[in-house]
């Protein structure tokens, strides 16, 4: 379990690159020293390297098996853009995932999507699925069922 968030993404990250990522051991410090004791991991060894003379800890990447992400826009090949916080973690776990679903609430005809905003590339996209928007009271959207 990785319970920080910076951490877990380092090591989805890492699990997008298929291979072990040496993460610097004052970040480690920092975060074992900060917040709660009681949520605190248990204190396990890590691997630990120096390299030109400083110290880094190993951290093993994470893979999924399925992703669920949700993307603005995709074609039938699987090109996705995103809007705002979406695009955060969406094309990193696309990537990690053996398998990926994107919900998108428009589907485009290929071609239509800019080359230069095509944030994850179909190759890492299984399925796509299109959702409506439904605009809510506060001025956001939320899915129809």
């Amino acid at each position: 379990m990785t319970p920080d968030w910076s951490r877990a993404a380092f090591r989805w990250a890492a699990g997008s690159l298929r291979s072990p990522r040496l993460l610097p051991l004052r970040f480690l410090k920092a975060w074992l020293s900060s917040g709660d004791k009681k949520s605190a991991p248990p204190r396990s060894p890590k691997e630990t390297r120096v390299i030109k003379g400083k110290n880094y800890v190993l951290e093993y990447p994470i893979y999924g098996d399925v992703a669920l992400i949700k993307a603005e826009a995709g074609d039938r090949w699987g090109n996705l853009t995103y809007r705002k916080a979406a695009r955060n973690f969406g094309p990193i776990m696309a990537v990690a995932a053996r398998f990926t679903v994107a919900t998108v609430h428009s589907v485009v005809e290929l071609g239509e999507l800019d080359p230069e905003s095509v944030v994850t590339p179909g190759i890492h996209v299984s399925k796509i699925v299109k959702v409506e928007h439904v605009a809510t009271q506060a001025g956001g959207f939320k899915t129809s069922h």
